[in-house]
């Protein structure tokens, strides 16, 4: 099964130049992540991009949580929640992918990124798009 790329379409804009950008950039490494673990690559390099996803991530996160802070965001909270568990769950697929190579990379794994990254910004992202431009 060879995954379709997540293409950046303007509907997943939160309005903000740096969090868009950021976004792009997950979009980015998840679909080399994609292309790797259905190429046959070696796992030294699915390993390798899959702890690029973890760490900018982690760094995406810090940066959109701190942003909303500083726009006194109502519902940061519980959105730092939905980034912990993120964080957590990629946490765990890179220990995997360290453990079993390729066989800890299932297609359902990489689903639920794709899946995950898309709702993130469509679902909860969205909202504080909606809430800055209130504030505005």
């Amino acid at each position: 099964m060879v995954m379709q790329d997540i293409k950046w379409t303007e509907d997943l804009s939160v309005g903000v130049v740096v969090l868009d950008d950021d976004h792009k950039k997950l979009i980015k490494i998840l679909n080399t992540l994609f292309a790797a673990s259905f190429a046959g690559v070696a796992d030294s390099v699915l390993e390798k991009t899959l702890v690029e996803l973890e760490e900018y991530t982690k760094f995406h996160f810090d940066r959109e949580e701190q942003f909303l802070a500083e726009h006194d965001y109502p519902s940061l909270e519980p959105h730092k929640f939905q980034h912990e568990k993120l964080i957590k769950d990629l946490h765990e697929y890179t220990a995997r992918a360290r453990e079993q190579g390729t066989d800890g990379l299932s297609a359902d794994v990489m689903m639920f990124l794709r899946t995950w990254l898309i709702n993130h910004i469509k679902e909860q992202d969205l909202v504080y798009a909606d809430y800055l431009k209130e504030k505005a």
